[in-house]
């Protein structure tokens, strides 16, 4: 059984492997193979990871795997847009809980930055090469969409409507910091100290 480690809470989704590849039902092979893959990406990364393996682990064939995911990148698009939703169900907690615009502000960069640090191989993928492709092949930029919709949101409640700023341009720095810092975090041993 794995578990979902958000920032706020821990989301039981129930991976067990089964004894016979008879015991799945209609849909719950589909939620195995996403649960086993997300675990496997967790602790090992996405680079290396097989649907045959996925298939194996379960013990159901290659083929009933990919009755359910044409193709590998099908499957990791999957764990990418899961990624997405935890780190945005993550940040709208967190703008929930500031107390002012510029606590949310803060907040949501922080939250990324933690994500990164919790889940650094998760991270890894959802911002690889190979995601950007992924979303672009699927036309469906909206795997990200949610995240810079809040940026967005939290940007212009700091400045107030009638701020005259160039929105995108203050967004896009900020999340050049904060994307900064939470790859270095992921990808190396550095770490920011907790007074930073």
């Amino acid at each position: 059984m794995i578990t979902l480690r958000t920032l706020r809470q821990d989301v039981n989704i129930g991976y067990m492997k089964k004894d016979k590849k008879t015991d799945y039902h209609h849909g719950s092979l589909k939620q195995a193979i996403i649960e086993y893959a997300v675990e496997h990406v967790r602790d090992s990364g996405w680079e290396e990871f097989s649907m045959r393996e996925a298939a194996r682990e379960i013990g159901v064939s290659p083929g009933a795997a990919y009755r359910h995911f044409r193709t590998l990148d099908d499957l990791l698009f999957e764990i990418v847009n899961l990624g997405f939703a935890m780190l945005d169900t993550n940040m709208q907690t967190r703008r929930d809980e500031a107390a002012d615009a510029r606590d949310a502000l803060i907040g949501i960069g922080m939250v990324y930055v933690e994500f990164s640090r919790r889940e650094p191989r998760l991270f890894n993928l959802m911002f690889s090469d190979k995601t950007g492709k992924l979303c672009m092949a699927a036309e469906q930029e909206e795997c990200r969409a949610s995240n810079s919709k809040q940026l967005v949101d939290v940007v212009l409640n700091y400045f107030g409507p009638d701020a005259d700023i160039d929105v995108q341009t203050y967004c896009d720095f900020f999340w050049v910091v904060a994307h900064g810092i939470a790859s270095l975090e992921a990808t190396t041993d550095w770490r920011r100290s907790e007074d930073e």
